[in-house]
C-alpha cells in the first residue's frame, strides 16, 4: 500500500528498510514461502481470534481476547481512549509483534507464518500520527514503495480519497509540503 510510508530522503529510505528487515530477522517463519506468492492486496477475510498481548519485558496486558473479522470491502475504524491497545492492536497486524495468545489469519493462512514485509506490502493502516517530511507530496507517498508509477500513486490517492485534494494543490504531486 503506497500509504503506509513517507519518503524522508535515499539515505532514511534505506535505514527505514534496514530497520524493517531487522524487525523481520527476530520473526520465525513457517513455511511460508507458498503463501508469500498468494497473499494479494485484495485479500478478502481477516480474523483475530482469541488474540492477547502482554509485553515480554514488563508482562503488562495490553489487549485481551480480541475477536474480530473484517471482510473485503468492509472498513472498521479502532476508537479508544489513550491506553486502550489501538497501536498495539496495528503492530500485531503489521508483524512488528506477535500475540501472547490466540491467533491472526488472512484468508485462512495464520499471520504468524507470514514474513512481516509481505505483510506491510499488502495491508494498508492509517495511524494515528502522520508526518510529512521535507519533500514533495510524490516523494513522500514514494517511500512504501519506491518504485510506484505516477498512475499507482494516483490510484493510491483515490482509494484515500485524497486525490480531488491533491489535484487542487498548486503543483499537484509535486508541491512541496512537511
Amino acid at each position: 500500500s503506497l500509504l503506509l510510508g513517507l519518503i524522508y530522503e535515499g539515505r532514511m529510505q534505506d535505514a527505514t528498510q534496514n530497520l524493517f528487515t531487522l524487525v523481520d530477522q527476530g520473526q520465525m517463519l513457517t513455511a511460508a514461502d507458498a503463501v508469500l506468492k498468494d497473499l494479494q492486496p485484495d485479500f478478502h477475510t481477516l480474523r483475530f481470534e482469541g488474540v492477547s498481548l502482554a509485553y515480554p519485558r514488563t508482562g503488562q496486558v495490553v489487549l485481551e481476547n480480541i475477536n474480530l473479522s473484517a471482510y473485503k470491502g468492509e472498513r472498521i475504524l479502532i476508537t479508544g481512549e489513550r491506553g486502550a491497545g489501538k497501536s498495539s492492536l496495528f503492530n500485531l497486524l503489521l508483524r512488528f509483534t506477535n500475540p501472547s495468545a490466540g491467533e491472526i489469519w488472512v484468508d485462512g493462512h495464520k499471520l504468524s507464518a507470514l514474513q512481516g514485509e509481505a505483510v506491510r506490502r499488502a495491508i494498508g493502516t492509517l495511524g494515528q500520527r502522520i508526518d510529512l517530511l521535507s519533500g514533495s507530496v510524490r516523494d513522500n507517498l514514494l517511500l512504501a514503495r519506491p518504485s510506484a508509477s505516477d498512475a499507482d500513486i494516483w490510484q493510491a490517492l483515490e482509494d484515500a480519497a485524497l486525490a480531488p485534494t491533491i489535484r487542487r494543490l498548486p503543483q499537484g504531486l509535486d508541491t512541496w509540503i512537511g
